[in-house]
């Protein structure tokens, strides 16, 4: 989710977007993946709050791994339950995050990237009042 972003950053105005194409007149936004590191290691993540909220998050890195000649990985597998302090709406959150590269020379880097975010939201039925509905006011 959030943690999968690498960085942000906002170019305004023309000149420095030109450097993609000339269509990009107010600008654009690069969203970049994390870097993946040469180290092999992974990281845990977790919070709890009120309203049933909870968070969590593990993220791996295999490092560079010799077999494939240097490439390396990187998964993260996150997820988030919570329920509506006023509303009572149930909402579910689970995401996937793959990131893989693979050296195909000295100069030439193969990236394999996916993404998949599953969102649940349980939202409760409104009572129908029995003046609901349409109809037209009545003249005497």
């Amino acid at each position: 989710m959030e943690r999968d972003l690498g960085s942000i950053t906002i170019h305004r105005g023309p000149g420095q977007a030109s450097a993609i194409g000339s269509a990009t007149f107010g600008g654009y936004i690069d969203l970049a993946s994390p870097n993946l590191s040469s180290t092999r290691g992974a990281t845990v993540y977790s919070m709890v709050g009120g309203y049933s909220t909870r968070l969590y998050d593990i993220e791996a890195q295999t490092g560079n791994l010799g077999v494939l000649g240097g490439g390396r990985g990187l998964i993260d597998l996150s997820g988030e339950d919570a329920r509506g302090a006023t509303s009572n709406t149930d909402t579910q959150r689970r995401n996937a995050f793959l990131k893989l590269e693979q050296p195909l020379g000295e100069n030439t880097v193969v990236t394999f990237l996916t993404n998949v975010d599953k969102n649940v939201t349980h939202t409760p039925m409104a009572r129908r009042s029995p003046t609901s509905g349409c109809s037209a006011p009545t003249t005497p």
